[in-house]
């Protein structure tokens, strides 16, 4: 592990792009490091890929109660309009506007990188509710990414569900309705000692 990058992933997310300009084509991309030193999580991003991370309520909230479990981070999406993120590559934006994030974490914290269409198919109460649900149960992150990808691709392909995209989507001269098909994509990890 390079500690230039674990401190300041943006770097290897430049790099990367700088390795990769002769290649065609463009993506969204987030890169995340656990500072173990900071007791942190850096991530570096463009686009509308997203971090969640969620975490024992009680340690941020005096109001919670014991075993309370939930979101209490979520990255901002980098969109130049609704549909149209920032993009790395041919013809796309360049590496320095990439977001550079941090953000103080805990043994037990649940961090999610999720592609668009998890957060474009479901509401985050809905995001919320999946995840409460499989900590409790097993506290596994490959059936927490699991139950969030197929509930998302479920939603995704349901011409009448209302999803967070139509609902975005009636603001502009686009409207759409129903679930939106698009890759999906879910990582979890929780943070360990």
């Amino acid at each position: 592990s390079d500690a230039r990058f674990s401190k300041n992933p943006k770097k290897l997310l430049e790099a990367a792009a700088e390795a990769a300009s002769n290649i065609k084509g463009s993506a969204t991309f987030m890169l995340a490091t656990l500072d173990e030193s900071e007791r942190s999580l850096k991530y570096s991003y463009v686009g509308d890929v997203v971090l969640l991370l969620f975490a024992p309520l009680e340690n941020h909230f005096s109001s919670a109660k014991p075993g309370d479990f939930g979101l209490i981070l979520q990255s901002e999406e980098q969109l130049h309009e609704l549909n149209h993120p920032y993009q790395l590559g041919t013809h796309g934006s360049p590496p320095s506007v990439a977001e550079l994030r941090s953000y103080d974490v805990d043994p037990g914290d649940l961090v999610l990188l999720v592609t668009q269409s998890v957060v474009q198919n479901l509401y985050p109460e809905e995001i919320e509710s999946i995840v409460t649900v499989h900590h409790k149960s097993s506290r596994n992150p490959t059936d927490i990414a699991t139950a969030l990808a197929e509930k998302a691709r479920r939603v995704s392909v349901d011409r009448r569900a209302d999803t967070p995209f139509a609902r975005a989507s009636r603001k502009t001269t686009a409207p759409h309705t129903g679930g939106r098909p698009d890759d999906i994509t879910v990582v979890a990890a929780y943070v360990e000692e």
